[in-house]
């Protein structure tokens, strides 16, 4: 996951311009992915921005990376990507909305914030392009969690195997 503190480093200084906290919680012995390392650049660099774009100053941006195998309890399965933010957060009726292209949320915050609304749009795109999928958790006035599932078929097995043993 070098293309995570990659991105995590080119984010890093509008974090500090922006006056917010940045934490990282990536499991330990992540194995590596078929992907296109581009797109999963993307795809993270479009999660975090819009996370920094809509968190207040003094607020927190989470970046957290794990698999999720059948019987764990996460609910779901492969390399799960999320992006949490302490931000304005996104009413529940606009959560599919945002996901579309050039739809944004219209608030007295948003309109204060240069963007196209093409963002979430590309990384669900991205991210259906590698046979996961994208979804958003929100809460106005608390923040919102961005997942972007990567499947099991995208994770080297092999390597996982390996790391387990090892």
């Amino acid at each position: 996951l070098d293309v995570g503190l990659e991105v995590l480093r080119m984010l890093r200084q509008s974090m500090v311009e922006a006056h917010l906290q940045l934490r990282v919680d990536v499991a330990d012995g992540l194995p590596p992915i078929h992907a296109d390392q581009q797109q999963i650049r993307r795809i993270l660099i479009n999660l975090l921005s819009n996370a920094i774009k809509y968190t207040p100053a003094g607020g927190t941006v989470t970046l957290s990376v794990c698999i999720c195998e059948e019987g764990d309890g996460c609910g779901v399965e492969g390399m799960l990507l999320t992006v949490e933010d302490t931000g304005i957060g996104i009413p529940g009726d606009k959560l599919e909305k945002v996901l579309e292209p050039f739809e944004q949320v219209e608030n007295s915050f948003t309109r204060t914030r240069a963007g196209t609304g093409l963002g979430l749009a590309l990384t669900k795109a991205m991210v259906e392009a590698h046979g996961g999928r994208l979804w958003l958790e929100s809460e106005v006035g608390k923040g919102t969690r961005a997942h972007a599932l990567l499947p099991p078929s995208r994770i080297v097995r092999e390597e996982m195997a390996r790391r387990r043993a090892g």
